[in-house]
């Protein structure tokens, strides 16, 4: 047998036995290739040409050289070897239950002090601080095996070392210190550990390793620590014998294997070690304030006693963290109050109610001062802590709101008056008017001019914008004082004249008191008589000038015109436009009205359809164009109105005076064309277009010189739009209108439509002539019904 043979039989038996190789009691020793070279003291040399790290011992087989045994490591970078004891791969064992990572506890069953408490107050209440042990909140202790290893920690047996080593020799080693307090480094050497430090390890093994190698690092550090044997006794939810790190501390066991039970108390936790106290802990002083006095390292063997808990007490009501509070005996009442975080200036201290057990009797409710409470001393298990909020009442204070610049409450001085607390009109100007105000300069607001360049300027309509929107009037004839009635313990309205109050008018500049609510309203939030309200037009067209203009109420259409200078020479005064903000949203009623009668009349035509079809190609174009009628109903439903009133002014009328005197409303928009020269033909007519006015015409020549109706025309239902907005049909009652629709005289500015016949079609589209002219009552143009009709 060859001497590597006997190497690799040497460390199989190591392997399998558990034991180091080389190891003995005292120092590290040469192996025997060491001892029988012949090079006393040169055994590094030795080592570095056999087991050269630099080398691959896979290229060197059957040229003299010996190949690496299968437990050492060759490279930093390969797995560390590993260490069998007692026959078992540490790999595969499972670190102690509370060395292993936290799981935050589940929440316990009530206990039966809690079912008590939510049967007689209907709350349920939780222990103080139960909540911790429950979510982890100190679970990143893991008793004490996360935390740093002090320097002057003593390595014992159990402790795992880790050793890197590099230079000379290369090698990552794990390994445990045995129970007689060696460390084994394979192929190295044995060396006593126990009472060395945690900072002496690394000179000590590194001082014992230079007597045997040169040119060789080494480092090395803890890795697992050993476990102590603790006992949990007492009132401990789960009492019995545990192992914990050699770094727990009485703190750490707590929250991790020493749970107080429902009986148990969080402020008396005793530690014992051979049947003396060491120390005692209150809980709730360490989650308070951080006081660690009662907190001790444990040693093997400790006893952590959790006594009996004393007075538990419930405190609710005015306080942050409702919850049952522990008391030792004789403690006052305030200290459980402290806990539960009542804040002084916010707590009635006048009452504070205590339900509590007396001796021998049935529970009954004691009424003290918030000062008494604190000073009591006669707590007893299960009572009941109410503390209530101060109250919300303001004994010297008036409240501002609405429409002002500020909702505010100010102090209440004897004889106030609503003048006192809206001195002036500035008082009401909101502070969103001076936000619109600064949106008003923006300089994207940029319009072309005629050389190309570019000139800050502002719509005409961004104007009326403005004054409409800007600013919300006020309401100067209604606001009100909300009042309680003390005797009656309801609220009382006080309505005033607002402007009449400002000027300090004795009826309705109302005395106030302590308490009131004084509100301001805008026109905007209450419908206000017409004549209150302000009234901004706006004029276009051809005027002297054009623009927005406040009109007073009961001001007429002839009013604003001669503020905006009169209309000029071109003025087309019968074809005068005028929209109303009140008209357009009828209109908009009224279209969604035919909309739906339409989407009736196609469903019911949809359904004729199914019935009646024979051939199946028949059948797929009606479908096809029924899609397309609702299509078209989706535009329907999406179409602008105008909000046109029509006027009723002659044709040849020439002045100012010819137009009504209309009184006007907010919102109005005027618009005075010029003289039309043409007449528009649409529709289902052979040449689509505008032709030259000639006032010896009649509706029949220009639809002559549009080609005259096509074949697929309804005739019946041809219509004419007049510059007024005024619509006449070939469907009115001729007899009362003297002579036929081609027969009535042209007027300039005529809009001529000539709709399809659809009576091959559905009897869906029969009607599109009828809805055609009630689009035109509703403001829409020939255009948009061209669109809805393609």
């Amino acid at each position: 047998m060859n001497k590597f043979s006997k190497l690799l039989l040497v460390g199989l038996f190591g392997l399998s036995t558990g034991q180091p190789l080389f190891a003995q009691n005292t120092q590290p020793q040469l192996s025997e290739d060491h001892q029988s070279s012949g090079l006393g003291n040169q055994p590094q040399r030795q080592y570095e040409n056999r087991f050269d790290p630099s080398q691959n011992p896979n290229q060197n087989q059957g040229q003299g050289q010996t190949q690496f045994p299968p437990f050492y490591d060759n490279s930093l970078n390969q797995q560390a070897p590993v260490n069998f004891q007692n026959g078992q791969d540490p790999r595969t064992q499972r670190a102690p239950a509370e060395q292993q990572r936290p799981v935050p506890q589940k929440r316990r069953e009530l206990s039966t002090l809690q079912r008590y408490l939510k049967e007689s107050t209907g709350k349920e209440f939780r222990y103080y601080a139960e909540d911790l042990f429950e979510n982890g909140a100190f679970g990143s202790m893991n008793n004490g095996a996360n935390a740093p290893v002090p320097s002057t920690y003593a390595i014992g047996p159990g402790d795992e070392i880790m050793v890197r080593m590099w230079g000379g020799v290369s090698m990552n080693h794990t390994g445990a210190v045995d129970r007689d307090g060696n460390f084994s480094i394979p192929r190295v050497g044995t060396f006593p550990l126990s009472g060395v430090t945690l900072g002496e390890l690394n000179s000590y093994l590194s001082q014992q390793l230079s007597k045997y190698y040169t040119n060789t690092n080494l480092s090395a550090s803890l890795g697992q620590l050993k476990g102590i044997q603790i006992y949990v006794v007492g009132q401990a939810e789960k009492p019995g014998l545990y192992t914990v790190s050699s770094l727990s501390s009485l703190v750490t066991s707590v929250f991790t294997v020493a749970r107080p039970g429902v009986n148990g108390s969080y402020r008396n936790i005793t530690l014992k070690r051979g049947g003396k106290q060491v120390t005692k802990l209150d809980l709730y002083e360490f989650i308070r304030s951080g006081d660690t006095a009662g907190d001790k390292k444990l040693l093997p063997g400790d006893v952590i006693v959790i006594e009996k808990a004393g007075p538990r007490v419930a405190v609710m009501g005015a306080v942050e963290k409702p919850a049952i509070y522990e008391l030792r005996e004789g403690e006052p009442l305030g200290v459980a109050i402290d806990l539960a975080g009542v804040q002084g200036s916010l707590t009635a201290k006048a009452e504070v109610l205590i339900e509590r057990f007396e001796t021998g009797a049935a529970r009954k409710v004691i009424r003290k001062t918030f000062d008494q409470a604190l000073a009591d001393t006669g707590a007893r298990d299960g009572e009941v802590v109410k503390l209530f909020d101060v109250s919300g009442n303001f004994s010297n204070a008036v409240t501002l709101r609405g429409n002002v610049a500020d909702s505010m409450r100010v102090p209440y001085s004897d004889n106030m008056r609503v003048s006192d607390l809206i001195p002036d009109e500035s008082v009401l100007i909101t502070r969103d008017y001076y936000k619109e105000k600064d949106k008003l300069i923006n300089p994207k607001l940029q319009r072309d001019t005629k050389d190309g360049g570019k000139s800050r300027g502002v719509d005409i309509d961004e104007v009326g914008n403005s004054v409409r929107n800007m600013f919300s009037e006020i309401n100067w004839d209604y606001a009100v004082i909300e009042r309680l009635d003390p005797k009656a313990l309801k609220t009382v309205l006080i309505p005033f004249n607002l402007r009449k109050a400002i000027a300090k008018d004795e009826k309705e500049n109302i005395a106030l008191q302590a308490g009131d609510v004084v509100t301001v309203f805008s026109v905007k939030d209450a419908s206000v008589p017409k004549d209150n309200k302000s009234i901004t037009v706006k004029v276009d067209g051809e005027v002297q000038a054009p623009g927005f203009y406040q009109v007073k109420p009961g001001e007429t259409l002839q009013d604003v015109l001669i503020k905006a200078g009169g209309i000029t020479r071109n003025a087309f005064v019968f074809g005068t436009k005028l929209t109303r903000m009140s008209i357009k949203e009828q209109q908009k009623e009224q279209l969604k009205k035919v909309v739906s009668e339409a989407e009736k009349m196609l469903g019911a035509a949809a359904r004729n359809n199914a019935v009646n079809a024979d051939i199946p190609s028949d059948a797929k174009a009606a479908e096809e164009q029924i899609s397309r009628q609702r299509a078209m109903l989706e535009k329907m439903r999406d179409a602008e109105v105008e909000g046109r009133l029509v006027l009723d002014i002659p044709y040849d009328a020439k002045a100012l005076f010819d137009i009504p005197a209309l009184a006007l409303e907010d919102g109005d928009s005027i618009t005075i064309p010029f003289t039309p020269s043409s007449i528009a033909v649409n529709g289902s007519v052979f040449s689509v277009g505008s032709y030259v006015y000639n006032p010896k015409r009649s509706i029949g020549y220009y639809l002559d010189l549009a080609g005259g109706a096509t074949k697929l025309a309804d005739t019946k239902s041809i219509f004419a739009v007049r510059a007024n907005g005024q619509v006449i049909s070939a469907q009115q009652d001729t007899w009362l209108k003297f002579g036929d629709l081609k027969g009535k005289q042209a007027l300039p500015g005529d809009l001529i439509y000539v709709p399809e016949d659809y009576e091959y079609r559905l009897s869906f589209l029969k009607t599109f002539g009828q809805i055609s002219k009630v689009f035109y009552e509703l403001g829409l143009g020939v255009a948009a019904i061209d669109s809805f009709r393609r």
